[in-house]
């Protein structure tokens, strides 16, 4: 729903429902006799099915108020999500009567959102923003199916995992000009209940588990810089840089009969993002972009830095109807994500890699009204939307 009450107030306000289920077996076949797999028969140490069920409603609503130069926005959102997790064995899929209690739990929280702007001449403007957000585990976090992928060790998920919620506060100041803009943002944003993988090592048979815990909380505090500037009309840069300094605090566990520990840790961190396009003579542009992270303190250890590059070049013909791009993805083939991590018992650095470097070749031919109108509604943004995503599948941490 949405009311322009008059040029300076405007009200929003909306429903959004989210249902999902998933019921996903997982089954792993052995052949003991033949290399071939001719005679395979299920290996049932390493059956699961996996049931998660989730159902999300959400109210909101927004108002949009102006007076002269001071512009707010304001907002609440009301969430009730209601989750059911289950796992089964070989032998609880079988057998009903050996299956554990299913995990049930729901939530109702309540997210505002403030958003205060102040145009002090065309050119400058300060904003004051605070956002109350949320992180859902996702379904690889609350699987407990028990993966022997890596020979070292053995990782499952949580099914009785929580959301993580922050608070975000930030003060910003904008500057722009015909050809070139600047964003500068200081913020604070602690966060209760953070997702991250834990590793031990078990006391009962001295193999190494990992699982995922809501280990404690952390608070960033730090500033923000986005740069845009257009050069000589045929080169296009953004520039962004964060540097914050990062607090987790430690956190105590009784798992497999042991108490599993994490010192608190902090450090100062930083990261920077380049991309640069240029449009060259005959129809070609060229894109590369360039990320670096600076070493991350997590719940046992850190992550150690990492950088990467991308490369594109797009070639136009035929007044733009047939066009020819040619990609790269990871040029340096620089792409890991390693992690070192310690405790009393052990000491363990790991390292995951979404694939090598990758070129991609593409042809498109384009027919047709390529400029149709936009259905109405589509530039609206929702405010009220909550943070996902990332690396969190390995440690829960990231930018």
């Amino acid at each position: 729903y949405e009311n322009p009450i008059s040029e300076q107030l405007k009200l929003q306000a909306g429903y959004q429902g989210n249902f999902s289920h998933e019921n996903t077996p997982q089954e792993s076949y052995m052949d003991p006799n033949n290399w071939d797999g001719s005679q395979a028969v299920m290996d049932e140490a390493y059956y699961n099915r996996f049931i998660y069920d989730m159902d999300l409603h959400a109210l909101y609503a927004t108002t949009t108020m102006k007076f002269g130069k001071l512009g707010i926005m304001a907002g609440l959102r009301g969430e009730y999500w209601k989750v059911n997790t289950e796992s089964y064995t070989w032998a609880q899929e079988n057998d009903p009567a050996l299956r554990d209690k299913p995990f049930k739990k729901d939530y109702f929280q309540l997210f505002p959102s403030v958003f205060l702007s102040y145009q002090l001449t065309d050119n400058d403007q300060f904003q004051i923003n605070y956002t109350r957000r949320l992180q859902r585990p996702w379904g690889g976090q609350l699987n407990s199916f028990r993966d022997t992928r890596d020979a070292t060790m053995v990782s499952f998920g949580n099914p009785e995992l929580t959301p993580a919620f922050s608070n975000s506060f930030s003060f910003n100041y904008l500057r722009t000009w015909t050809e070139h803009s600047l964003m500068v943002s200081a913020y604070y944003r602690p966060t209760t209940d953070i997702i991250q993988r834990i590793n031990w090592q078990s006391s009962t048979d001295g193999k190494m588990y990992s699982s995922n815990f809501n280990v404690a909380k952390d608070q960033r505090a730090g500033l923000e810089m986005t740069l845009k500037n257009r050069f000589f009309r045929f080169l296009d840069l953004t520039t962004n840089a964060n540097a914050y300094y990062y607090k987790i605090d430690g956190f105590s566990y009784d798992i497999d009969g042991q108490t599993v520990t994490g010192q608190g840790e902090h450090n100062f961190t930083w990261s920077a993002r380049i991309i640069a396009q240029v449009q060259l003579p005959y129809d070609i542009s060229v894109q590369t972009s360039g990320n670096y992270r600076s070493r991350q303190s997590t719940a046992q250890g850190y992550t150690k830095p990492m950088y990467s590059m991308d490369l594109g070049v797009r070639k136009n013909f035929l007044n733009k109807k047939l066009q020819v791009s040619l990609n790269c993805r990871d040029l340096l083939d620089s792409r890991k994500f390693r992690i070192f991590s310690s405790s009393e018992t052990f000491s363990r650095e790991q390292m995951f890699k979404h694939g090598s470097r990758r070129v991609q070749l593409t042809v498109t031919w384009n027919f047709g009204n390529n400029n149709a109108k936009r259905k109405p509604g589509h530039d609206n943004q929702q405010q009220m939307d909550d943070e996902t995503g990332g690396m969190n599948g390995y440690n829960g941490v990231g930018e």
